[in-house]
């Protein structure tokens, strides 16, 4: 349980004559229990156990000075302060800081109250206290989601989580831990789970707000609750008031009393740990046989070395695939990061060398025409060109819609990317290969034309030689049944291999 912001501490005249002692304890002290019994249940207690629930039973007379100045109750900042991001987790990490107006003040009990930007975070956990302190009921926190993130906190998505737990001393007998007048004590931090998995850890920015308005006697943001509340060791036992303030992490208000209250402001970018070092890749190629491959040529990978100011080692290796000059085909090109803590990253480079022309034998989008298509590839192409594909185009679809793409030179057309990629047909027929030419289709799924007479919708109209390896040929759903899928015509031929499969209902 959690004690009232304001408390009653018991105090007995042991010396003050009679009617001091009435005039000054027993009215005031029916009073004050009966504007508690009013306003009981309005607010969680600090947990009292053990020594700490025992309240001064021997305070000298009320009206001396020394007892008039401890009617002021001491002011007690929090903050949340120290954002550091953890790559390798995904954890976002936030020390919870004190400071007072007043010296040799412990913290006794806090009702950890805060808010956060749940499209960017989730909460854990508290951690890193002291061995006399620790997390109280409730425990865990309890976490609720609000539909004020945007109109209370300015944030750029609606939801906006709040977390209401607390901490409290639990030991009598470590050392105490008196709240720095001029510096920051720090007694826990919070651990939060960064939800982007992509998060640009190098520019990150998260507010965390005490749950406390502008005017802090206000209370806290939601409705008929006091947010933050802070109460103080008493060296006679039991606990003390004070009043709290609170320094919001990235976040400024702007109002008061009053929604919006305020809005995120990036002031404190979290420093980060353990974080792959960026890599940027050169650009895909198509070069001839004979042209140079060297990174002096092509270009080499950049990137930046975040753990220890330095430059990170860059290294590639070179996958190939396809033939050797004078035959086509493509190196890949893997580069890596390391940066000075051990941490890498790595990226491709395709460059796909050609039997002497320039053209680029990489398709790199599923458009029916232009640069980087598969009609493009095809055009330009030399005889025993081999074309492949993207790892871009995973699982997308190719769609033809302008004419039927005609095969006149012996070509390979290549794929091993997955999620499969398909080209398909809007219209009355794919691909005519014509006579003596040679073409290879590799691990593609193939969808038929559409018909207007005949068995012109078929997906291929072969005078040549046709190879299907690893191929899946399907029926347009407006190709009528019982329309050719593969036409094969005299004097063509036709091989089948690996797991192919035809759809011929």
């Amino acid at each position: 349980m959690f004690s009232p912001k304001t408390q009653l501490q018991s105090r007995v005249m042991d010396t003050c004559p009679l009617y001091r002692y009435f005039i000054l304890i027993v009215i005031p002290l029916i009073v004050v229990m009966f504007l508690q019994s009013l306003h009981a249940g309005t607010d969680p207690m600090i947990k009292v156990s053990g020594e700490l629930s025992h309240l001064n039973s021997a305070s000298p007379c009320i009206g001396d000075a020394e007892n008039e100045a401890m009617m002021v109750d001491p002011v007690i900042t929090v903050r949340f302060s120290n954002p550091r991001y953890y790559c390798d987790t995904s954890r976002y990490i936030v020390d919870v800081e004190f400071q007072s107006n007043t010296a040799n003040k412990e913290i006794f009990g806090m009702n950890v109250r805060f808010w956060y930007d749940d499209n960017l975070l989730e909460f854990v956990r508290f951690q890193n206290f002291p061995s006399s302190y620790g997390a109280v009921a409730p425990s865990p926190p309890s976490v609720t989601s609000v539909n004020v993130g945007t109109s209370w906190f300015g944030f750029p998505t609606i939801v906006a989580d709040y977390v209401n737990g607390a901490m409290q001393k639990t030991s009598t007998n470590a050392t105490p831990i008196y709240i720095s007048t001029n510096g920051w004590t720090k007694l826990f931090s919070i651990v939060f789970h960064v939800d982007d998995p992509n998060a640009d850890y190098s520019n990150f920015y998260a507010a965390v707000i005490g749950d406390l308005e502008l005017v802090p006697s206000n209370g806290g943001f939601l409705p008929g609750n006091d947010g933050i509340v802070i109460t103080l060791v008493n060296p006679s036992g039991g606990s003390l008031p004070s009043t709290e303030n609170t320094i919001p992490l990235n976040w400024v208000y702007t109002g008061s009393g009053a929604p919006p209250y305020g809005h995120p402001m990036n002031t404190t970018m979290a420093p980060f740990y353990n974080c792959a070092p960026p890599i940027t890749c050169p650009a895909s190629v198509t070069i001839s046989c004979g042209d140079s491959t060297l990174p002096a040529v092509l270009g080499t990978a950049t990137s930046a070395d975040y753990c220890i100011a330095g430059t990170p080692v860059i290294t590639y290796s070179d996958v190939q695939t396809g033939g050797v000059c004078p035959q086509s085909n493509l190196i890949t090109r893997i580069w890596s990061a390391a940066d000075s803590c051990g941490n890498h990253s790595y990226c491709q480079q395709y460059i796909t060398v050609g039997t002497g022309s320039s053209c680029n034998l990489l398709v790199t989008n599923d458009n029916d025409a232009g640069t980087g298509s598969l009609r493009d590839a095809i055009n330009c192409a030399l005889s025993g060109d081999t074309i492949t594909f993207h790892a871009s185009l995973a699982n997308t679809t190719i769609l033809i819609t302008s004419t039927k793409i005609l095969l006149s030179k012996n070509l390979y057309i290549r794929s091993n990317i997955t999620p499969r990629i398909k080209i398909k047909s809007n219209l009355p027929g794919l691909f005519d290969i014509a006579a003596n030419k040679t073409i290879e289709f590799k691990d593609l799924d193939i969808i038929s034309g559409i018909a207007t007479t005949g068995n012109d919708g078929a997906a291929f109209n072969n005078l040549g030689t046709l190879k299907l390896i690893g191929v899946k040929v399907y029926r347009n759903t407006l190709l009528p049944t019982g329309q050719y899928l593969i036409r094969n015509k005299p004097a063509s031929q036709f091989t089948l291999s690996g797991s192919c499969f035809i759809q011929y209902n």
